[in-house]
């Protein structure tokens, strides 16, 4: 078989065709790649509490402020770890929800296309 034999193998689509199949493939589903972004920004920013409340327990070791004041950035600490988890994971899940759908619609109509 020749390599350069154009008969047997799918037509390879250029930008303009790669985009106007994601929007038509996207249509209806922007929202849900307009939360993914803003669940996992929130998971991103409740992880970048982390070395602030640390610095703070530094600061505070360190100005020989209390154990009270210390319990106080402990709980921060906790809550800021499983805010972000539970964001990180639902914006994997909802991403995940979004890009299984894209791929089975895409795979459908290459399929459509090819047969």
């Amino acid at each position: 078989m020749n390599v350069d034999s154009d008969v047997d193998r799918l037509p390879i689509a250029d930008r303009a065709a790669v985009a106007a199949e994601l929007r038509s493939a996207m249509r209806g589903r922007w929202w849900l790649a307009s939360w993914i972004v803003v669940v996992m920004a929130g998971g991103a920013a409740a992880g970048l509490i982390l070395p602030i409340a640390l610095g703070r327990v530094v600061d505070a070791a360190r100005d020989g402020r209390p154990t009270s004041f210390m319990v106080g950035i402990a709980v921060a600490i906790v809550v800021a770890t499983v805010v972000g988890a539970v964001l990180i994971g639902f914006g994997i899940v909802i991403s995940a929800r979004l890009f299984d759908r894209l791929v089975a619609s895409l795979r459908e109509h290459l399929v459509e296309r090819a047969l």
